[in-house]
């Protein structure tokens, strides 16, 4: 199965795919609602082009504790991608921000620096993008949800941040 991760932002949507792959899509800001759709628009294009139906995509959830200038928008970004990778036919597990840095880390409060650290650590890759980074560790999310042998090794401590979300997974029949 194809699984993607997803990591939206509006300065810098992240997205990891197959073989390795991530980019982080940047877009201009905007300060009118045409201009903030304008961006929104740029970010699910480029989603599209790598969620082909059947896909599995893992995204962040929203941080509904956030208090920040442009969670409004954020919050819109989100449901618009869901909404067309749905519409795409594709599953969507969304994954709680502190589930993904525990996950990832062991730490469900570690900042963005541990994230990259224990990436890093990992693999191998040196990964400067925190976008890219989280949709890379989101990815892993998805492929250790569906049995991937891809799916790198974590200690079970880590795994048991992710159990609860099988529930996401589409279930055949």
């Amino acid at each position: 199965m194809n699984v993607v991760g997803l990591d939206p932002s509006l300065t810098g949507t992240g997205i990891a795919c197959e073989d390795g792959f991530s980019e982080r899509v940047i877009t201009p800001s905007a300060t009118t609602v045409r201009g903030q759709l304008q961006r929104m628009n740029i970010i699910v294009s480029r989603v599209s082009i790598h969620t082909p139906p059947g896909s599995l995509v893992v995204i962040e959830a929203p941080s509904f504790g956030s208090n920040y200038p442009g969670h409004h928008a954020i919050a819109g970004l989100w449901w618009i991608l869901v909404a067309t990778v749905v519409g795409n036919g594709c599953p969507v597990v969304q994954v709680a921000p502190s589930s993904l840095k525990k996950f990832a880390t062991g730490n469900g409060r570690a900042k963005k620096d541990l994230m990259r650290a224990a990436w890093l650590e990992r693999t191998g890759a040196d990964v400067s993008d925190d976008n890219r980074v989280d949709a890379l560790w989101l990815r892993q999310v998805g492929l250790h949800l569906v049995g991937d042998p891809e799916a790198i090794d974590l200690p079970a401590r880590q795994l048991a941040a992710i159990e609860g979300l099988r529930g996401q997974l589409p279930t055949s029949g």
